[in-house]
């Protein structure tokens, strides 16, 4: 990521995407509040320089919601969640692998919350049909 800040400059869309791979690592070793400030870092910028619905800012956000719900924040993840999951289904850009696991991470939440009837929702859903844009 900081070649891609050097190159295109740290507010970069380029520079956002290579830091989101940087908070994926973070996910992976399961330190979440580092994944997290990362994604909001990454959601923020690629608002600004792409859209605030592109797939990418979706996917972001959907990766800012997984490090929330593993961090216990359950309503943030949901927003973030749900935020990301409207992008990512959207059939002009839909992200079949965000969309899973949008729909497995908000199953999760609504679980945590206990409000089964919502959780049913996701576990059962389905992915639009469609081309996927990761």
């Amino acid at each position: 990521s900081e070649v891609f800040a050097a190159v295109y400059g740290p507010q970069s869309s380029q520079a956002a995407i290579a830091l989101s791979r940087a908070g994926e690592l973070k996910l992976e070793e399961q330190r979440y509040p580092e994944a997290e400030q990362i994604f909001r870092q990454c959601a923020e910028r690629l608002s600004r320089t792409l859209s605030p619905v592109d797939v990418r800012t979706g996917v972001v956000r959907v990766e800012l919601g997984d490090a929330l719900l593993h961090e216990q924040r359950y309503a943030e993840a949901e927003t973030q969640l749900r935020a990301g999951y409207s992008i990512v289904t959207n059939p002009s850009s839909a992200s079949l692998e965000s969309a899973a696991l949008a729909r497995r991470d908000l199953a999760s939440v609504y679980q945590a919350l206990r409000l089964p009837d919502k959780a049913a929702e996701f576990q059962g859903e389905r992915p639009p049909t469609g081309h996927t844009r990761e």
